[in-house]
């Protein structure tokens, strides 16, 4: 049993990491950029 917990702990990481890597590194740029651009005014 304390296999499978750890099997389907690591199998969600492992999913988890790349999905929030594709799907908010898109959005932490933009913030840069609309960071900067209110810091130059």
């Amino acid at each position: 049993m304390t296999l499978y917990f750890l099997g389907f702990l690591v199998q969600t990481y492992g999913l988890a990491l790349p999905v929030s890597l594709i799907f908010e590194s898109p959005i932490i740029c933009l913030e840069k950029l609309i960071r900067k651009k209110f810091q130059k005014q």
